[in-house]
């Protein structure tokens, strides 16, 4: 008889199925959630045998709200309803299985080879729950009171808890698979009496039923892999007879909550079965927590939940105080699996069996990876496929309930339970959005084809029904019992019949396929629910249960490549017939005159022509359409004059020849204007031999905006859809090209900037005035009240390397067309004599001077000059609104050299010009530590055009973007942090970086095109992004559409928390103190000369500092007589300091030996040796002198030295100094409180090594990324942060070893505040302030929101604690007044630019009306009444676009005032508004990405 049972069918057997029975059992299918995961991505194991591998980092155990703090959602299960998760791919990867509805615990009933619950006994679930309780407590009081369970056997890497392993497991240097041995003896007897438990045995035998209901490919998998195991090897016993798991876990607590962790020994693709125990409150702890994807489950005590234990880290949270928890977990182990392939041998046994040629054997018997990865796959349920199409899942019970049945319709009893599918809920899931999808289920039976259209919803419930007198009682073992209902159309009589659902042979055979278990001893199972569970729609049906790729992958790709290759062809035989590639109807064959008639108004269309054979291409001015120019459509000209014969026209499909006749009449106009009114543009003004069409340039224009494609790419694909073979060559036009594109980006740029409504014509052009200006930012004259008070204005200022340019061309032979009248500044300006008041060259007057050198961190950007070989341009300076990230107007410059003051100074004040009203400006700056020192100096030598003064006129504060801020030094970060300089609010001054990554993918393209080409394009593409940036203010497609509303919804709510948690702050203050500190901190942000109350004002004593204090002591006592000296030379304070030097020369020596390599060079062994040598000599000397002063060590060497017969190291001589000195020698406690000052010095001076290690690394990745570009460069860079990291490691390491010395000292010299002073430092506590350590994974937190590891905040020595605490708790309140006041001040200019810009939109639509109502006529010589409806129709739409941002605008900002006045306790979006970030600011911002060149 086999070990497990099959698919018998003993439902007919068993008096619960009984036909006359009164009870009857409706089983459904479970709920589900489906997770948007793909359960393939964590089959990560090489061998795919054993599960993946993750090395665990703690043995935290996380509580629920910290679990919900982090993101967890969490799904409320009740315990007792089956419900399952599904992959996007509708696999079951984890099953709730729930409970039975009762089980009979006195007597087993075995029914065949099976056993079988009994519904009818009075014993329930929760009596065999309680029962297995007991029998678990008790092996744990028995294991403890016999020494089995000790404190030793509670900790393990799971948790702190008992447990006991037992079963067949092969794994962790078994030999073969065999029973895990019980030691100490006793141990076994426990393990007998938890088997033997028949209560135990129910559940394990209810796990394994439940893996085999809803896994049962992989039960029929582990059935017949294990049978022959077991056939195989008589000695092995499995735990349960009635269970397929071959190893189980008892957890016995008293509190078995485990840490994250994943069972890598198990089998990949199984289920591990968990039944859980106790006395806890599942809704407040012992959730079953699914780390991967963020998921934690309500795991109440009695239920039973099947997860992939290998595959997903898991673990649970922890329980209250007092509260009990056990636990019972059946597994499978992969190696028993690999044993099998194997064919019962290890790989041992292949290496001694097959001598050299075992390798190949053993991957002959392995098998391939991927295959056994893909059968683990298919082996997982589909929920759709697997849980639908069997009987298990429908009725199998009798009911009487009367129906009124529409006559001819038929339905069958799993219809009849459709209110239920409806009502049916699944768990709650809270804290999560999933994908969900529920089909409408109808059952495979013998129905009419429209009752089983995979399209028809489920019928209504019916209200009665005539009751059925009988049932089938019995299904053959190859069919599932069915029964449907038809009621005579004639009659009105119902009818019932029974059907048996036949499997097919090949599914009856198959070991992996569907088998329904053979018992009910299942709850009632709950069907999905029909409603969609997030927004209450009916649910998508499929037809398909596959996804849209794999049915077209499937079924319709023969199809569509079939409907290609038709389009090739032509069933009618005609020759001649044409067809057209770009008309709707392609597909449709015409006669060549149709063809003319139809074409007449689209001669660019692409024609082919049917050969009789295929087709092939040919031109409409073959066929004899000629484009007439210069008249309306239809009129003949008296004068046609046709185009040259080389007339090109480049067009959105391809490059055309067509045949174009000119207008010479009397009165026509010149040929370009006849091009430009058809709507082509010409390439030269007179008889052009290229054309392109607007549409052609438009297209391109947008696509350079948001691809970046250039133009040689965006040609050559023209030239590819014309001619893709190369036969026939297409003339050659790009330089033509190139050039309308340039003229039409200068002329859209002048259109839009109402330069064509301006009388005085183009040339009138003032600076600047084609630039697309902020809306938000301050605009005299646009934005501001006449009486307009203190605004500021955010400036922003860096460097791009990127954008080069090579030697090409010259400003003589390629001239830019708006010189200075956007964003870049006059070239010639910078090399004009006549704008410098001393006559000399500006560009000489910015080189470095002797006495500029950095005073700050090493910022090469200034003090390096960079390589120009082969460049005319070695980048550009860019000045940017520093909140908005918008281009200013002259606020682009080109560099020659490296960031030269110079290029920075003419180009910031450049942009300023047209801002003479503003009184202050911020100036944002990387390196304006030292831009700013001689700034005014530099400025006098300037033109007189560019020279402000600091004094009266305008105001400057230079400030440096958060992100820089760290990599300067500390005198730096508090005199130039945006954090603490008042009235700049919450800018970060980095919006410039963002703005750059938008720039830099047209570098490939304008670093190869001649000066001016390369200004106009960068001026395009500037122009575009500010445009980009005005449109979202009102347009939620971009970023800045609703940023100003989204920023607006965090700052009110940040600010009413920081002011609360700085009044709690205060009242805890002394008020003198507080009155004192607010006096000092008003001073410091008026003038920055004045004491900073940010900084630290006592600071801790150095190691070289107690030496001296020590030495001084020494010689006091010594003029005493009390000297502490039991050596003629060496005092006891000496002593210690010798000892201590000793232990730093042990850890280099210890470094040093790791590093030395096997292929370590003579030198480099004689140096180590030698310096091994000196090392041994004066160790040896101190300990002579130490057993003076601590005379009982020498016993304890004496017996170290006994005990040990190698030699040791001299890193590895025990130096036992007084903290490390055993109690039997008995020390001197002079000595150990010499040396606890000592050490106390020590910490402190190694966290101050530590900091400046991480302030200099921080940094040394910043110069890397920023200027290090190339193999060599990086390569060196490299190297140095190696050797900063290696002292990173040397001063943690030297912190942990004092600090642990403390820790042994405080107790004999009774020290206290000793965690606090110096707390423990790990690996996630030495991070740098601001770098690319990171501090989350959602990104870097700003000052308003991020923790500082306390290396950066520490009290310093417990002597100094009350000063030191006094000095930290100033900077504390000096630090959260400053984040009051950033977040209330950004509120309030959040609120004012919110005002500024529907202002600046209304004042630009009243400019546009205005220019509406110029006068009609200009004087121009072919202007008509055309052009000048044109200019006035322009104008207008322009002016209704602006009003209409503007109401848009106001709309979107209605609540914004009720929303501040209520502190943020309210709405402030409208509901047509959407402010989520995903295709706002992102799409816009890019990332904190640097400027830089990168060779990867």
């Amino acid at each position: 008889m086999p070990l497990f049972s099959t698919s018998q069918n003993l439902l007919a057997s068993h008096p619960k199925f009984s036909p006359t029975g009164t009870r009857t059992t409706v089983l459904k299918r479970p709920t589900f959630h489906r997770l948007k995961i793909n359960i393939s991505t964590f089959l990560t194991s090489l061998s795919h045998w054993t599960g993946r591998v993750w090395p665990m980092r703690s043995k935290r155990i996380f509580t629920i709200q910290e679990l919900r703090d982090r993101g967890f959602r969490v799904l409320d299960w009740d315990g007792c309803s089956p419900h399952v998760l599904l992959d996007k791919k509708e696999r079951i990867f984890v099953v709730l299985a729930g409970n039975p509805n009762s089980v009979e615990a006195d007597t087993l009933l075995p029914v065949a080879d099976y056993t079988v619950y009994e519904p009818t006994t009075p014993r329930r679930w929760a009596h065999v729950i309680r029962a297995c309780e007991r029998t678990m407590s008790g092996v744990l009081m028995d294991g403890k009171r016999y020494g089995v369970f000790t404190k030793d056997t509670e900790s393990h890497r799971r948790g702190d808890f008992h447990a006991v392993a037992c079963g067949v497991s092969f794994g962790g240097g078994q030999q073969k698979p065999m029973n895990l041995l019980q030691k100490p003896k006793y141990k076994e007897v426990l393990v007998r009496k938890l088997l033997n438990d028949p209560n135990l045995q129910t559940v394990a035998k209810f796990q394994s039923d439940s893996l085999k209901r809803y896994a049962p490919r992989i039960h029929a998998y582990q059935a017949q892999s294990l049978t022959a195991l077991y056939h195989h090897d008589d000695d092995l016993r499995p735990n349960f007879s009635n269970s397929i798991y071959p190893a189980a876990t008892f957890n016995l607590g008293p509190a078995s909550v485990t840490a994250m962790h994943i069972d890598t020994a198990n089998a990949e693709c199984l289920l591990c079965a968990i039944t859980s125990f106790g006395t806890y409150n599942p809704m407040h702890g012992g959730h079953l927590v699914l780390f991967d994807i963020g998921l934690a489950i309500v795991f109440p005590p009695g239920s039973t939940i099947l997860i992939p234990s290998a595959l997903l880290r898991h673990g649970n949270t922890q329980i209250q105080d007092g509260e009990t928890r056990l636990s019972f977990t059946q597994y499978c182990a992969g190696g028993l699996l690999r044993w099998i392939q194997h064919g019962f041998r290890s790989q041992k046994s292949f290496r001694l069996q097959y001598g050299k040629g075992w390798l190949e054997k053993f991957r002959k018997a392995d098998g391939c990876p991927e295959q056994r990865r893909r059968n683990g796959l298919q082996r997982f349920s589909k929920y759709f496929e697997d849980l639908s199409n069997y009987g298990p899942f429908q009725k199998l019970g009798t009911r009487t309930e009367s129906t009124k049945i529409k006559p001819g319709s038929e339905i069958t009893s799993s219809d009849r339970n459709t209110q239920k599918l409806r009502n049916a809920k699944s768990p709650k899931l809270h804290n999560a959005t999933f994908d969900h999808r529920s089909l409408s289920w109808t059952p495979i039976d013998t129905l009419s084809s429209t009752s089983l259209h995979p399209m028809s919803r489920p019928p209504k419930r019916l209200k009665s029904m005539r009751s059925v007198s009988s049932l089938l009682s019995a299904a053959s073992t190859t069919g599932i019992a069915r029964t449907s209902y038809r009621m005579d159309a004639t009659t009105g009589k119902t009818a019932s019949s029974t059907s048996i659902l036949k499997v097919p042979a090949h599914v009856q055979s198959d070991a992996t396929s569907y088998q329904p278990p053979p018992d009910d001893s299942m709850s009632e199972f709950t069907p999905p629910d029909t409603l969609d569970e997030q927004t209450g729609d009916e649910p998508r049906v499929s037809r398909n249960r596959a996804s849209a790729k794999e049915r077209w992958r499937l079924h319709d790709r023969d199809m569509f490549l079939q409907e290609f290759l038709r389009w090739e062809g032509c069933t009618s035989g005609i020759a001649g017939l044409l067809r057209c590639l770009d008309c709707e109807n392609g597909s449709e064959l015409l006669d060549s005159q149709t063809m003319l008639s139809l074409h007449s108004r689209n001669p660019l269309h692409r024609i082919e022509r049917w050969t009789g054979k295929f087709f092939t291409r040919i031109s409409l001015a073959s066929l004899g359409l000629t484009v007439q120019l210069g008249h309306p459509f239809g009129e003949k000209c008296g004068h046609p004059i046709l185009c040259r014969p080389d007339f090109i026209i480049i067009h959105t499909n391809g490059i055309h020849s067509p045949s174009v006749s000119y207008c010479a009449c009397e009165n026509a106009i010149p040929y370009s204007l006849q091009l430009l009114r058809y709507g082509w543009y010409p390439s030269t003004s007179e008889r052009p031999a290229t054309v392109a069409t607007m549409a052609v340039l438009r297209h391109f224009q947008m696509l350079s905006f948001e691809s970046k494609a250039s133009a040689f790419e965006f040609y050559n694909t023209l030239v590819r859809l014309t001619n893709n073979i190369g036969t026939n060559a297409v003339p050659d036009r790009f330089p033509a090209f190139m050039s309308m594109v340039r003229q039409y980006r200068h002329l859209k740029m002048l259109k839009r900037s109402g330069r064509g409504h301006d009388p005085a014509g183009i040339l009138n052009t003032k600076p600047g005035e084609c630039a697309v200006r902020c809306p938000a930012c301050p605009q005299p004259g646009l934005n501001l009240p006449e009486d307009c008070y203190l605004y500021r204005l955010f400036l922003a200022v860096d460097a791009n390397f990127r954008l080069k340019r090579k030697h090409r061309s010259s400003e003589k032979a390629d001239p830019s067309l708006s010189t200075g009248w956007s964003y870049f500044v006059p070239e010639q300006e910078f090399h004009s004599r006549q704008y410098s008041p001393s006559g000399t060259d500006v560009m000489l007057l910015c080189g470095p001077k002797a006495d500029n050198r950095s005073t700050c961190s090493n910022h090469k950007a200034v003090d390096s000059e960079r390589s120009t070989k082969g460049l005319a341009t070695t980048g550009v300076v860019g000045v940017d609104c520093a909140r908005h990230d918008m281009k200013r107007p002259l606020g682009v410059g080109n560099l020659c050299q490296s960031e030269r003051y110079g290029y920075t100074d003419f180009v910031f004040f450049r942009s300023l010009e047209q801002t003479s009203d503003i009184i202050e400006v911020v100036a944002s700056y990387d390196i304006v530590c030292q831009w700013s020192v001689h700034i005014w100096e530099r400025l006098s030598k300037y033109p007189w055009s560019l020279h402000k003064d600091c004094t009266k006129s305008m105001s400057f504060v230079f400030l440096i973007p958060k992100f820089h801020l760290p990599a300067h030094i500390m005198a730096c970060q508090t005199p130039f942090s945006f954090n603490f300089n008042r009235f700049v609010g919450r800018t970060d001054g980095e919006g410039i970086e963002r703005g750059w990554s938008h720039i830099n993918p047209i570098a490939s393209s304008t670093r190869e095109m001649g000066p001016g080409n390369r200004r106009d394009t960068i001026d395009d593409h500037f122009g575009d992004w500010n445009w980009k940036k005005t449109y979202g203010m009102c347009k939620w497609f971009y970023c800045f559409s609703t940023s100003l509303l989204r920023k607006m919804k965090e700052a009110v709510p940040e600010a009413s928390a920081h002011r609360q948690n700085l009044r709690e702050f205060e009242t805890k203050l002394d008020p003198q103190l507080l009155k004192q500190w607010k006096i000092e901190l008003s001073a410091w942000e008026l003038d920055h000369s004045k004491p900073n109350p940010y900084t630290k004002r006592f600071s801790d004593i150095s190691e070289t500092g107690v030496r001296k204090v020590l030495a001084d002591n020494d010689a006091l006592d010594l003029r005493k007589g009390l000297i502490y000296a039991l050596h003629d030379t060496v005092s006891g304070s000496q002593l210690i300091t010798m000892g201590l030097d000793l232990e730093e020369k042990q850890r280099q020596l210890a470094v040093e030996a790791v590093t030395l390599k096997n292929n370590a060079t003579d030198i480099q062994q004689t140096r180590y040796q030698t310096q091994s040598t000196i090392l041994q000599r004066k160790i040896t000397a101190w300990i002579d002198i130490q057993h003076l002063y601590i005379p009982g060590l020498s016993l304890v060497r004496a017996r170290d030295a006994a005990k040990s017969s190698a030699e040791e190291t001299p890193f590895e001589i025990p130096l036992y100094l007084p903290s490390s000195c055993p109690a039997t020698a008995q020390c001197d406690p002079r000595l150990q409180t010499m040396e606890w000052d000592l050490r106390v010095a020590q910490a402190g001076d190694s966290l101050a090594q530590l900091r400046d290690a991480l302030r200099l690394r921080s940094y040394l990745y910043m110069d890397k990324d920023r200027f290090q570009v190339g193999q060599r460069q990086n390569t060196r860079a490299r190297s140095l942060i190696e050797r900063v990291d290696a002292k990173k490691d040397a001063a943690a390491k030297k912190y942990r070893t004092a600090r642990s010395a403390l820790q042994r000292l405080s107790g004999p010299l009774a020290k206290v505040g000793l965690d606090t002073t110096f707390p423990d430092l790990r690996d996630g506590d030495i991070k740098s302030l601001r770098d690319r350590d990171g501090f989350h994974v959602g990104g870097r937190p700003s000052e308003g929101r991020h923790e500082m590891s306390w290396i950066w905040k520490r009290l310093g020595s417990l002597e100094q604690e009350d000063d030191l605490l006094q000095d930290d708790l100033r900077i504390e309140w000096c630090k959260s007044q400053a984040r009051a006041d950033r977040w209330q001040e950004e509120v309030q200019l959040l609120r004012e630019e919110m005002r500024r810009v529907p202002k600046f939109f209304r004042s630009r639509s009243r400019s546009w009306q205005k220019l509406a109502t110029v006068g009609t006529h200009f004087g121009g010589r072919y202007e008509d009444e055309g052009t000048q409806a044109g200019r006035r129709a322009y104008a207008l739409h322009q002016s209704e676009m602006y009003e209409a941002m503007a109401a848009h605008c106001e709309s979107c900002w209605s609540l914004v005032d009720s929303y501040i006045a209520h502190d943020g306790n309210m709405g402030v979006v409208p509901k047509d508004v959407d402010i989520s970030p995903e295709k706002s600011e992102e799409s816009l911002e890019g990332s904190d990405e640097e400027d830089e060149e990168d060779d990867t």
